[in-house]
């Protein structure tokens, strides 16, 4: 083993007392010969460019890798499965939820949900006429829009089974996701027909903000 003097880095310090370990010349991220292991930990995580926070007792015990993060590596996954959530039910951040259109100034996502629940509205005509307008401009087919779109038709036929308003949010929702993926040179195309359907829904105020959002 041989001690390496790191020059002067552009990302941030290391620790006091931390453990580093190089592979020089391994793109495959081998180890060094002297790392001692029995079988392999399976790890599903994406890759990281910067420094990753973990508890290297909880890898070698092999448990779950929620379990291996600590200090801001920890707080940042956190964050992540939030806004994760975030745009499943709402199409966009907490934050942003709750800065435009329905929900602003609202006090938390409670609220929101709340007010979406009670503002959404059922108009099953207009709404078929929209969705097969926005067809025609084969947006939908587009594969970084695809899922969503078919995520937006699940949710109208999940509420024409059970009536239940949750799934109008989420079709909503779905819709500025879609929005967030249309390439500039479509939006004037497309962004005036997922405005039609926010307000057949009942969201004029969210029809308002994506026009803002996106067209202005």
């Amino acid at each position: 083993m041989r001690t390496i003097r790191s020059s002067k880095r552009g990302c941030g310090y290391r620790s006091k007392g931390g453990t580093y370990l190089v592979s020089e010349g391994s793109p495959g991220g081998i180890l060094p010969l002297w790392v001692s292991t029995t079988s392999p930990v399976p790890c599903e995580d994406r890759l990281h460019r910067g420094p990753v926070l973990v508890n290297g007792e909880a890898i070698l015990a092999r448990r779950t890798e929620e379990e291996w993060f600590v200090g801001s590596s920890a707080d940042h996954r956190e964050k992540l499965r939030a806004d994760e959530w975030s745009l499943a039910r709402f199409g966009m951040t907490t934050t942003m939820r709750l800065r435009i259109g329905e929900c602003a100034d609202l006090a938390g996502v409670d609220k929101a949900m709340e007010h979406l629940l009670s503002g959404v509205r059922w108009s099953p005509v207009h709404l078929r006429d929209a969705i097969l307008n926005l067809t025609k401009t084969q947006v939908t087919e587009l594969p970084r829009v695809a899922e969503d779109f078919a995520t937006f038709v699940e949710n109208i036929q999940c509420f024409e089974e059970t009536t239940k308003a949750e799934n109008l949010v989420y079709a909503a929702a779905a819709i500025w996701r879609i929005a967030d993926k249309i390439s500039p040179s479509q939006r004037t195309v497309v962004i005036p027909h997922l405005m039609r359907i926010l307000v057949i829904l009942g969201l004029n105020k969210d029809g308002l903000a994506l026009r803002k959002r996106y067209l202005l």
